[in-house]
């Protein structure tokens, strides 16, 4: 009952270029506006008629953004690429999008991170007003500068702790791993009473992981 279709009337010539390689642009959309389908019209068909359907207040989010995106095609459309390792992707986007929404929302420019079926996972597609983009490209590498810049800490943990996170072959280091661009933590060897823990990463990454470690263990 929540289901709409909405049709939104978009030039032909800008689909392709909308749809974007290999329809990265468009899964964007859709991924972004959760549930929603966009489905354009057959190539060469000559309609404008794009259709868009899914949860209601998704449509809608999906329809601006469409339409705010063929203006951008219209007014002038500038892309560029850049590269960062995919273990830093999640720690650029941000939990839920957040960080990567900051630099959408301060600069305009949209960015499109590989999905998990792209042959280049390097890739990260800036996509707007050509000074919109430049503004993100600055921010981005900035950001991923400071995560090629690997530093090692340390941290005090009680090692009653310990074993929570080195069972089950270290699970929960390998997630704190994944969330934070790859960094590295290395628990004293069991039955040394060391409570010394090393981390190794990227600078911001490592900050963050010794946050989240220590969130766990107040939790604990």
């Amino acid at each position: 009952a929540n289901i709409a279709e909405v049709e939104v009337s978009i030039p032909a010539k800008l689909h392709n270029s909308l749809i974007g390689t290999k329809g990265r642009l468009i899964r964007a959309i859709m991924e972004e506006c959760g549930g929603v389908h966009i489905h354009f019209p057959v190539e060469g068909s000559g309609s404008d008629t794009v259709v868009i359907r899914g949860p209601s207040s998704d449509v809608e989010k999906a329809r601006k953004q469409l339409l705010h995106l063929a203006e951008e095609k219209q007014t002038k459309s500038f892309t560029v690429d850049i590269r960062a390792k995919p273990e830093y992707h999640k720690f650029l986007i941000g939990k839920g999008g957040g960080k990567i929404r900051k630099v959408r929302d301060s600069t305009g420019a949209r960015i499109i991170f590989p999905a998990a079926e792209d042959k280049d996972q390097d890739l990260i597609t800036i996509i707007g007003k050509e000074d919109a983009v430049r503004e993100a490209q600055r921010e981005l590498e900035a950001l991923i500068q400071n995560l090629d810049n690997v530093v090692e800490d340390s941290m005090l943990v009680d090692p009653k702790h310990h074993r929570h996170f080195v069972i089950r072959r270290g699970q929960v280091l390998r997630e704190i791993a994944e969330e934070y661009g790859g960094v590295m933590v290395s628990f004293p060897r069991s039955g040394t009473q060391s409570d010394k823990v090393t981390l190794k990463g990227a600078k911001d990454c490592v900050e963050a992981a010794k946050k989240r470690i220590q969130e766990i263990i107040e939790d604990l």
